[in-house]
Formats: C-alpha cells, structure tokens, sequence
C-alpha cells in the first residue's frame, strides 16, 4: 500500500489546532479512507479528514470508511477559519 499524498494546507491546520490547545496525531499514512487527523481536547476525541479546498470531494475509500465508522463523524476541514468554527462547536 502506498503512502496517502498530504494536502499542501495540511501543516498550517495542523499548526492552527495546536496553538489552540488541541492535541494532533497524524494519520494520512494509515491509507484505506482513514481521516488525515486524530485530535483531542476537553477529553472530547475528533478525527479530521483536510481537504485542499472546498471544491474537493471524498475518496471512494474515505466515503466507505466514514459509512462504516460508528465514532462521532469525521469533520472536514480546508481552512484555519473552518478550524475555529468546528473548535467552537466542539468546546
């Protein structure tokens, strides 16, 4: 299985859900429609799936992983302003 590709916006997510005291373990490496982000704060656990920008759409794989998921849903984030909104709801 070859290593999944990272979104060129990936490291400035990352670096905004730090800052905020979130807790980032990158999974873009797992492949089969696994999320790009495991991410925790407040004891609450998210996944993140980063997309370049709004108009991208889900892998077939990624589809078929958050249909089989049964944890909470899997956020999609393309931007640090999506960052704040979705910690907003989250905290």
């Amino acid at each position: 299985m070859r290593a999944k590709r990272v979104d060129k916006n990936q490291p400035q997510i990352v670096k905004a859900l730090r800052d905020r005291g979130v807790s980032v373990f990158l999974l873009h490496t797992v492949g089969k429609g696994c999320p790009d982000l495991l991410c925790g704060i407040n004891n609450t656990t998210f996944l993140v799936e980063i997309k370049a920008d709004e108009k991208a759409t889900f892998t077939r794989d990624q589809i078929e992983f958050m249909a089989m998921w049964k944890g909470s849903p899997v956020h999609r984030i393309s931007s640090e302003e999506e960052v704040v909104a979705l910690l907003e709801n989250i905290c």
